[in-house]
């Protein structure tokens, strides 16, 4: 499986060696738009610790930075990045987009996009059988400490649907 990512959706994970291993196993590659690798980058200025990850994975190919063609007409309120990995999916055909922006994400989605966030990887995961509910609910409390925002709405209703499969 492809998948193209936006920033937040490799930095909170890159965090989290045990998440970032199951994205490994799950995606063939990853593929990001220049802006979004820029940035990843500005990390770099803070010493965050998720910029080497994210720069080994490149070094090693499961990570393609990719110049997008062709920009699609985005709403303004979207960053670069966001705008950019909506265009890059719609050009790679990728099976995924993994982005976290709500607003971005339901863009992507009424433009016929596949989009998953991070969150709903554990789900997924805990659905397929890769890992068992009580990681999946160690992961999600991962994400949240490492910054990840989810709204305590959005937080609940994760924990719960885990808790059911």
């Amino acid at each position: 499986m492809r998948a193209v990512a936006d920033a937040s959706s490799l930095i909170h994970p890159a965090k989290i060696p045990r998440f970032w291993t199951l994205m490994k196993r799950t995606f063939n590659e990853v593929l990001i738009p220049n802006g979004v690798y820029q940035e990843i980058l500005k990390g770099r200025e803070l010493g965050s610790a998720d910029v080497a990850v994210i720069e080994r994975e490149i070094a090693l190919a499961w990570i393609k930075v990719r110049r997008v063609r062709t920009l699609l007409r985005l709403p303004n309120n979207l960053g670069r990045g966001e705008r950019e990995a909506i265009s890059l999916m719609k050009e790679s055909r990728a099976d995924w987009l993994l982005i976290d922006d709500r607003v971005a994400s339901t863009t992507a989605r009424l433009m016929g996009v596949v989009t998953r966030s991070s969150a709903y990887l554990l789900i997924f995961w805990n659905r397929k059988g890769v890992i068992g509910r009580d990681e999946a609910l160690e992961l999600l409390d991962g994400l949240v400490d490492v910054g990840y925002r989810l709204g305590s709405k959005d937080y609940v209703t994760i924990k719960k649907y885990i808790s059911t499969l």
